[in-house]
């Protein structure tokens, strides 16, 4: 809900917050990152998040073991997208109220990859 009322600022806001109290938690970091690689969806709606966790960005692919917190954040997600708790408020009328696309395989670039972020939108090389 955050995400949705002040936008990714805000959350990065908070993770720069956590991370001078604990700047060696991996699975925070992680987290930001694939905060960081899903940008891109979660500017145009950002419920697409549940979405963008759920398909890939917490598979933890390049990491040695999967953490519990990032298993439980992903589970998290998960039963978002299962249980249609991804509307906003109590009277969702649009489509952008409502998560839309819930993944069946994982195939978005995962956090811990090289890759820091996404880019969209533009039309020559980069």
């Amino acid at each position: 809900e955050k995400l949705q009322r002040f936008g990714f600022m805000a959350i990065s806001g908070d993770f720069d917050v956590y991370f001078k109290i604990h700047p060696d938690d991996r699975a925070c970091t992680l987290i930001l990152h694939a905060f960081n690689l899903s940008l891109t969806a979660l500017i145009k709606n950002p419920l697409l998040l549940a979405s963008q966790l759920a398909g890939g960005r917490l598979t933890m692919k390049y990491e040695g073991e999967k953490l519990p917190a990032i298993s439980r954040f992903e589970d998290g997600a998960k039963s978002l997208l299962v249980n249609g708790d991804g509307v906003v408020g109590s009277m969702a009328e649009s489509s952008m109220d409502k998560v839309c696309w819930n993944p069946v395989t994982k195939l978005l670039a995962s956090a811990g990859n090289p890759c820091s972020t996404v880019f969209g939108g533009h039309k020559g090389d980069v």
